[in-house]
């Protein structure tokens, strides 16, 4: 029976199951409940178990992750507010993420899945394994109007390759217009 679950996550051994949480895990696979369970127990008996979700605190800051943007925003600075939001996003670095000009009430919605109000709960969820991080960079920028796009290339430390496309609403046309949406696709590669 283990054997056939992992086989649903492209997995062949109970050992990589420690480097993931058991959220992830279950919904990754979309596992029942009695199934986690037998995972649950398969990996106990291993000596294993699974990643523990970090919890952040308000005065919280994450490990220093390197961060690459080699693109030019000089005269765009709807592009710096997209570039400030993501670099505040993975260094967790609050000025940045207030010079980012983002709404409050800002709505999050990660893989046309999962909806988080406000910007705080969706890093939270987005950066939940931020220790795995071994490098980012943000290879594409634009922004035009009312709209703007970025595209995000993660390595972790497992050498998995996962890209983010960040598809962004502001409030207006202005200038230094508010963000109003964020959506996030994330595909992982190995």
């Amino acid at each position: 029976m283990v054997e056939i679950l992992l086989k649903r996550l492209n997995i062949n051994h109970l050992q990589q199951l420690q480097h993931v949480t058991k959220t992830a895990t279950q919904r990754v696979g979309k596992f029942t409940d009695c199934e986690m369970t037998t995972l649950d127990q398969a990996m106990q008996k291993e000596g294993y178990t699974f990643l523990t979700p970090s919890q952040l605190e308000d005065n919280a800051h994450f490990v220093e992750v390197p961060f690459k943007c080699n693109l030019s925003c000089n005269n765009a600075p709807k592009m710096q507010t997209i570039r400030d939001l993501i670099a505040g996003c993975v260094s967790y670095d609050k000025a940045l993420l207030q010079t980012g000009a983002v709404q409050p009430d800002v709505t999050c919605i990660l893989n046309q899945h999962v909806t988080i109000s406000g910007l705080e709960p969706a890093i939270k969820q987005l950066m939940r394994n931020a220790k795995l991080l071994k490098n980012v960079e943000i290879t594409d920028i634009l922004s035009h109007g009312k709209s703007g796009a970025a595209r995000v290339v993660i390595q972790d430390i497992h050498h998995q390759i996962t890209i983010c496309n960040v598809f962004i609403r502001f409030k207006s046309t202005k200038k230094d217009a508010a963000i109003q949406r964020l959506t996030i696709d994330i595909y992982k590669y190995v």
